[in-house]
């Protein structure tokens, strides 16, 4: 091989690594210690920098071993998102941007290498960040209205009473300890079973303590792939991809099931987080469906992030898939989810099937299972934990030889 291309290959990866961490950082800090209002007032201008950040990273990576079908994929998507923001819509730039941006980072992470030693580092931040969650979610779920969507003001709150929503501690929560136990070879080596099981129980308390009923059968599902299903399975392309596909069918009628219950007065109890499996949405979803009616072509382009608005303000759609088919339409949910798909061949068909690489596939494929009653997977924020969950396989298969 050119010694220029190793080179250039090093160079690049050191670049794509040290900006990783950096916007991880940046991330952790604002969501979690500033409570997102640094984010929140420049959510904007933030899905501008990352863009660009990626587009840098994503040219250096021409000639260094990039899929041309990558590039044909990506700029599809952006023609159809800018195209249907701007002439179907009429929605904000910013709104295919942001799309875009996720669909970039996991083609950008993807082409660099992985060493055991930039696992562990990531491993030890995980680890502190789960200890931090599990502290915020204590009695989170006691002083958020789930009803209203406002805060309960308390005058006795302890330092980790914080104001995010639970169901985003919830989603970090089950996403970061998933990760941490799809990596656990390289972190538990010597206690490996006893670890898991601590972190397993840890973090279902968390869940409890949140309410957030998304992130448990989320956390849940991980846990039945990981541990339960057979390898011949999870070896499986065809099978790990028709799951992928069925999951997200189910995400997309489910909001027509879950108002047809709720017509003919079918409710099922969950006890044990004090709560119904209906809290509002249905009559959100019936909304939306005749926004989404009285709309020319609204069915096939969508109606815009704004296109369903309750007394000037935005309805949150609590389903990431009815969410991205408000944008985009039917065409955009099949371009925007059917990239996971397009990402779980790429990992397959690399040729170098690994244990750790296929239970981080688990995990991915598990977050589609937390769109089905929250948009919290769409936040920018968590765009960028859950692209590095879907990226990180195809990285796993380079570098120093893991799991």
């Amino acid at each position: 091989m050119d010694i220029k291309l190793i080179v250039g290959r090093a160079s690049r990866n050191r670049i794509v690594w040290s900006s990783v961490f950096f916007v991880a950082a940046f991330l952790l800090l604002s969501v979690l210690v500033t409570q997102s209002q640094i984010y929140y007032t420049y959510s904007n201008l933030f899905d501008i920098l990352f863009l660009g950040l990626f587009v840098v990273l994503f040219a250096s990576s021409m000639g260094l071993g990039f899929r041309k079908g990558d590039l044909i994929y990506l700029a599809a998507c952006l023609l159809y998102f800018l195209a249907t923001t701007l002439f179907f819509t009429r929605d904000m730039a910013t709104t295919a941007v942001s799309a875009l941006w996720v669909l970039l980072w996991i083609v950008v992470l993807e082409n660099a290498n992985i060493r055991k030693k930039d696992i562990r580092w990531i491993s030890a931040i995980l680890f502190l960040a789960v200890c931090y969650l599990v502290l915020l979610s204590k009695d989170c779920g006691e002083w958020f209205d789930f009803q209203t969507g406002e805060f309960i003001l308390n005058p006795n709150r302890s330092v980790f009473q914080t104001r995010l929503n639970p169901n985003t501690i919830g989603f970090l929560l089950a996403l970061f300890s998933g990760l941490l136990l799809a990596v656990s070879k390289e972190w538990a080596a010597c206690c490996k079973t006893g670890c898991e099981l601590v972190l397993i129980a840890v973090t279902l308390a968390g869940l409890i303590c949140c309410k957030s009923r998304t992130s448990m059968l989320m956390f849940l599902l991980f846990l039945f792939l990981k541990y339960a299903l057979p390898m011949k399975y999870k070896q499986n392309y065809r099978f790990v991809a028709m799951l992928s596909l069925l999951i997200i069918a189910a995400g997309c009628i489910l909001p027509v099931i879950y108002t047809t219950l709720y017509t003919n007065r079918y409710g099922i109890g969950l006890e044990f987080m004090g709560k119904d499996i209906f809290t509002g949405r249905e009559w959100i979803w019936e909304y939306l469906f005749e926004e989404v009616g009285k709309t020319p072509f609204g069915w096939i382009f969508g109606i815009g992030a704004h296109g369903a608005n309750i007394e000037d303000s935005v309805l949150n759609a609590h389903n990431a898939y009815l969410s991205i088919y408000m944008r985009f339409g039917a065409v955009g949910v099949a371009a925007f989810f059917g990239y996971y798909i397009y990402r779980l061949k790429k990992f397959y068909t690399a040729g170098s099937l690994n244990r750790t690489g296929m239970d981080v596939t688990m995990l991915g494929i598990s977050t589609l299972l937390s769109g089905y009653f929250e948009t919290v997977t769409l936040w920018h924020p968590m765009l960028f934990f859950t692209g590095f969950v879907w990226a990180l396989p195809v990285c796993l298969t380079k570098g120093d030889p893991i799991g």
